[in-house]
């Protein structure tokens, strides 16, 4: 049988080109690394492969927003560290202004002094990373603060976002790095001690000046108070002072962490002995052991099943109720020891029943009668008052600079600012004071800058726990990168000594087909006859 000549072209050119390709393919697996280089190549390996790489390329991503967001972290714990440092100078300065023999050129030297620092924190607050505002929020392209008078600024009005600018370091999580310099520069708390724990008034049950009763003393608390904590304790211990003549006020707490609240006054009795009611903390059995003055009667007792390192209530008379109950900030030590007196109001007040809110929108107090009016006027003796120099008002944003005498129906008992506390707050009343030689407003500038010391320091640790996540996952990412990779290269990557070793054996069958196709072709007419 005898084979057309066309057909041994066909067959010979086909099997050329089959080995051709496989050459080729080898080729290609050789010059990239890669045995996958087409889907054709391995359809049920590129699926993996491809979601590998989309799995590598969010992760570096990931890593570029984690190291992103370490720069910012990083400015902000400077910053804030330099913060903290700008404070204990001011301390500094404000303690000397109290010690020696101080001389109008020291008060105004010291004033300087406090107009320094006080724009050095203003600069720290307006910190730029990659020159972006870190202490904006999400308005990172908005400077921070701004004073309300460049040459003679009151207050620093804050310009940011009102949400923490994050970054996301992995698919279902992300974490604030951009923060609102509002949380950071405003501390949202008030602390009451010696400085700043009293308010004084006077109530008229009539009318007119001569209508005036006592002037009463109402007496916080120590501890420390958000804005709506502030207004509930300010309402109860004036509607409790305004009560008959008589009334027992608990006074003198020793320990500034420590807050006592009456929670059943016609429960107290003045005692007799001198002697403060000492509470004395047994870790061991944790209890409280009381020592109360002499003939108070019946002993005061610890409910024990609701008293620990976190907090004591006492029973005064014997009902198994708390009477009073002395809270801490935080949970205190074996041997911890707090006292407190009870004693007689000097004067009774006309059984006020009031009223102190804190609007959020305004961010002022309103101070007033509660239900029905029974007073037709009020006076918050901010100025005139005996324990003037230690008033709560002006951490209520009230002018203290006179008294505020009007209707009992609060109509003109609110803030004259809004309620701001925090180191620019701090350090321009400190100015003031300084300017008029205070010697009570600087020492209680002094227990405010501390206040803000504590609080700044609390934001730095926050910043420094926030750096510790960014770190953690920086590992995890890299961990991962490291097990994508080594993956994709297991499914992707050719071996290149056996990829070697086929593509001369297919340069071989290549040329070994290329020479007896070319015999073939070279056959003429007359090798078939």
């Amino acid at each position: 049988m005898r084979i057309a000549f066309n057909t041994l072209y066909n067959l010979s050119a086909s099997r050329l080109n089959r080995v051709k390709q496989d050459l080729l393919e080898t080729n290609t697996r050789v010059a990239t690394g890669k045995k996958v280089n087409v889907v054709s190549d391995d359809p049920v390996t590129v699926a993996p492969i491809l979601n590998l790489k989309t799995s590598i390329a969010s992760v570096t991503q990931y890593s570029a927003n984690i190291a992103s967001g370490q720069q910012w972290l990083e400015g902000a714990e400077t910053a804030l560290s330099n913060v903290k440092a700008q404070i204990t100078e001011a301390k500094t300065t404000s303690i000397a202004m109290l010690n020696g023999i101080i001389t109008t050129e020291d008060y105004v030297s010291g004033k300087d002094a406090i107009e320094g620092i006080r724009d050095h924190i203003l600069n720290l607050a307006n910190t730029q990373v990659n020159g972006r505002y870190i202490f904006s929020g999400t308005k990172t392209n908005i400077r921070s603060f701004v004073p309300d008078d460049e040459d003679n600024p009151t207050r620093m009005l804050y310009q940011g976002g009102d949400e923490e600018f994050k970054i996301k370091m992995s698919e279902s999580s992300d974490v604030g790095v951009g923060y609102c310099g509002d949380t950071v520069f405003q501390t949202p708390y008030v602390v009451i001690d010696e400085t700043n724990n009293m308010i004084d008034f006077r109530e008229d049950p009539a009318g007119g000046p001569g209508e005036y009763g006592a002037e009463l003393t109402a007496q916080i608390p120590f501890g420390k108070y958000y804005p709506h904590e502030l207004a509930t304790t300010l309402e109860n211990i004036m509607t409790a002072r305004s009560a008959a003549t008589g009334q027992p006020e608990i006074m003198n707490v020793s320990q500034n962490d420590a807050t006592v609240v009456v929670n059943k006054y016609d429960t107290l009795t003045v005692p007799t002995g001198a002697l403060p009611i000492q509470l004395t903390y047994a870790a061991a059995s944790n209890t409280w052991a009381v020592a109360n003055d002499p003939g108070y009667t019946p002993p005061i007792t610890v409910q024990t099943l609701t008293s620990d390192s976190g907090g004591v209530y006492l029973d005064f008379d014997g009902d198994l109720n708390t009477d009073v109950s002395v809270t801490f900030d935080a949970p205190v030590a074996d041997g911890y020891v707090v006292s407190f007196d009870i004693t007689a109001a000097a004067a009774g007040g006309n059984g006020a029943q009031y009223s102190v809110n804190y609007n959020e929108g305004t961010k002022k107090y309103t101070i007033m009668e509660q239900g029905a009016p029974i007073l037709d006027n009020l006076e918050l003796m901010w100025e005139s008052g005996t324990h003037s120099g230690t008033s709560i008002g002006s951490d209520l944003g009230f002018d203290v600079s006179a008294d505020l005498t009007g209707p009992a129906n609060g109509s003109t008992h609110v803030s004259d600012e809004e309620v701001e506390w925090g180191i620019f707050r701090t350090l321009m009343e400190l100015e003031g004071y300084l300017a008029d030689k205070d010697t009570e407003g600087i020492n209680r500038s002094i227990s405010r800058l501390s206040v803000d010391f504590d609080y700044i320091g609390t934001v730095l640790s926050e910043v420094g726990i926030k750096g510790n996540r960014l770190d953690v996952r920086e590992n995890i990412i890299s961990d991962l990168n490291i097990s994508y990779e080594s993956t994709k290269m297991k499914l992707e990557d050719a071996d290149m000594i056996q990829e070697i070793t086929r593509l001369n054996q297919k340069e071989f069958s290549y040329n070994a087909a290329m020479s007896s196709t070319a015999k073939v072709i070279q056959m003429s007419l007359l090798d078939y006859i």
